[in-house]
C-alpha cells in the first residue's frame, strides 16, 4: 500500500500515475526509448512532444548539439532506474507548476516496476536527497512562489468510507484529532528523520537503540529497523494466532518536542498497526543501516494511518497529530515523564 497521485510534464502536458515518495529525491518517469517490460506496462515521456524540454546532463548544464548525455542510476530498496535527465514544465496541479530537473528512464528492473500500478516516482525528501537542488521538485515549486506554504501534509485513510489525501502548501485542520506536535529533523542526509529516546512497551522502556533515529517513509508499507532491535521486539511481541493479538502492548517511539523546553512525546502503535491481518504475525522487518546515516528506522504506512502527519521544509520539522477516522476516537498523544531524565518511570497523557 502506498499513496499515488497525478503529475504532469512538458508542454504540452503529459500525465503520470506517480507515487509521492518521501524517503527519495527525485521525479522519476518512464522514457519513451525505455522497451523493457517494466516501462512498455506504463505511460512514457516522450520529450519531442514537448515544446519545453530540453535534455541536460545529470550532474551539469543543457546537452550541446555535439554532446552525449550522460545517464543517472538510482538505487531503492527493491530495483532501479537508469535514465537521461531533462528540464521541463512539472505540475502538481493546474496552478502548482515549475520548471524542473527530472530523470527519463531508458532502464528498469522487473522487480518492482513490473508490478506496481503507478508509472513513476515524485521524491518529496529534502533537497540533499535529491541528485541537485534544480531535481528537487518542492524546491522548484518554492523558488516560483506556485506553493502557498513551503510543507505537504498526509492523510492516510482507514475506513472505506474515507480517501487519503495529500496537501500541498497547507494543513487540512479537519484532519486532526489532536493538537499538534513539531519535531525538529535531525541528520544531513535528507531523509524526514527524527532522533528517538528510547522505544517503549505499554508504559516500559526497553532500554534499546537510544540515539536511533525513525525516518517517515510514505514509500514503505511497513516498518523497519536494526536487526538487534527487530529481534528483541520480535521476542517481546511473540504471536502464535489473532486472538492474542488484541493483547499485545502498544508500541511506542519516545520523541522530543522541537524547540527549548520541548517535552518528550511517546508516538505509540496499537497492535493493529503493527501486525498483520493474514497471516497474523508482525509488520516488522530488520534493516541494518550503518553510521552516519543510521542505526535508523523507517515508519510507513502503518504508522501514517495512525498520525496525521506535515513535513515542513521551512522550519526543517515534522509535526504529528492523531489522525481523525471515521467511527473511532482519537488517542490522546503520551508524554514520557521521569524526574531523572531516563524514561523507564512511566507515562502520561499529553493532552490534558
Amino acid at each position: 500500500m502506498a499513496y499515488t497521485g497525478k503529475v504532469t510534464v512538458g508542454n504540452p502536458p503529459q500525465e503520470f500515475e506517480v507515487i509521492f515518495d518521501t524517503g527519495s529525491g527525485n521525479l522519476i518517469v518512464p522514457g519513451v526509448n525505455c522497451t523493457v517490460s517494466a516501462c512498455m506496462q506504463h505511460r512514457r515521456f516522450d520529450d519531442a512532444r514537448s515544446k519545453t524540454s530540453h535534455a541536460h546532463h545529470c550532474d551539469g548544464g543543457e546537452v550541446g548539439s555535439n554532446e552525449v548525455p550522460n545517464d543517472l542510476v538510482v538505487t531503492f530498496g527493491t530495483g532501479e532506474v537508469r535514465g537521461h535527465c531533462f528540464r521541463d514544465r512539472v505540475c502538481l496541479g493546474e496552478k502548482m507548476c515549475a520548471p524542473a530537473k527530472f530523470i527519463s528512464s531508458f532502464e528498469e528492473s522487473n522487480d518492482p516496476f513490473e508490478w506496481v500500478s503507478f508509472d513513476g516516482i515524485l521524491g518529496l525528501g529534502l533537497d540533499s536527497l535529491a541528485q541537485a537542488t534544480d531535481f528537487s521538485i518542492m524546491q522548484r515549486l518554492e523558488h516560483g512562489q506556485s506553493i502557498k506554504s513551503p510543507l505537504f501534509a498526509f492523510f492516510f485513510a482507514r475506513a472505506k468510507e474515507e480517501k487519503s489525501e495529500i496537501t500541498f502548501g497547507d494543513i487540512q485542520k479537519d484532519k486532526l484529532g489532536s493538537k499538534m506536535y513539531w519535531f525538529k529533523v535531525s541528520g544531513k542526509a535528507g531523509y524526514w528523520q527524527v532522533e528517538i529516546q528510547d522505544i517503549f512497551l505499554d508504559d516500559t522502556a526497553q532500554n534499546i537503540c537510544k540515539g536511533c533515529h525513525v525516518a517517515i517513509d510514505t514509500g514503505s508499507s511497513e516498518i523497519a529497523g536494526p536487526q538487534h532491535v527487530i529481534d528483541h521486539l520480535s521476542d517481546k511481541l511473540s504471536i502464535k494466532n489473532c486472538k492474542e493479538r488484541a493483547k499485545l502492548p502498544k508500541l511506542g517511539f519516545a520523541i522530543k518536542e522541537h524547540g527549548s523546553g520541548g517535552k518528550t512525546k511517546l508516538l505509540s502503535l496499537s497492535p493493529e498497526h503493527y501486525t498483520h491481518d493474514q497471516p497474523c504475525n508482525l509488520a516488522l522487518m530488520p534493516l541494518d543501516i550503518p553510521p552516519p546515516n543510521g542505526p535508523l528506522f523507517v515508519l510507513g504506512v502503518p504508522f501514517l494511518e495512525k498520525y496525521y502527519t506535515v513535513f515542513d521544509r521551512k522550519h526543517k520539522r515534522l509535526g504529528f497529530a492523531v489522525a481523525k477516522h471515521a467511527h473511532e476516537k482519537p488517542e490522546t498523544f503520551l508524554e514520557a515523564r521521569s524526574g531523572t531524565g531516563a524514561l523507564s518511570d512511566g507515562y502520561c497523557s499529553g493532552d490534558g
